[in-house]
């Protein structure tokens, strides 16, 4: 008897199973956050939403955790702020969390839906939760 080829996993799910095994690949925290982001759109999708609204969920779903994230490092840097010394490394950090916090949570999910290729009606508004109510007249 043939064997059926095994299935080849999504690259998040390569990616997660990569980081439970503990590879010599070491992700950032950023990368980790952005492949949580990926993975909850396909767990979205997978309960039967549609694209635009499982993009437009995970997202809205992921916020938090990744604001609370950043803001909490970014606080953690502000007494640096005050040491000639760390100042330049404290400015740095903060600027580059709110950076990466603004590319995962905005550029990731509009990549995502442009490589996809989300529907859009171009005369109505979208709602997250997946409503989709006409726009005033």
């Amino acid at each position: 008897m043939k064997q059926k080829p095994a299935r080849r996993p999504a690259s998040s799910e390569r990616i997660i199973r990569d980081i439970k095994r503990k590879t010599r690949k070491q992700y950032s925290a950023e990368e980790k956050i952005r492949i949580v982001l990926i993975d909850q759109i396909n767990f979205e999708l997978g309960d039967g939403k549609e694209l635009l609204s499982a993009i437009v969920d995970s997202g809205a779903s992921r916020l938090r955790p990744v604001a609370m994230a950043a803001s909490t490092t970014a606080l953690g840097m502000i007494p640096l702020l005050f040491d000639a010394f760390f100042i330049s490394m404290a400015v740095t950090i903060i600027g580059g969390l709110m950076v990466a916090s603004v590319l995962t949570m905005i550029v990731v999910p509009v990549f995502y839906a442009i490589f996809f290729k989300a529907p859009v009606e171009k005369d109505r508004n979208f709602y997250p939760g997946g409503r989709v109510e006409s726009a005033p007249g």
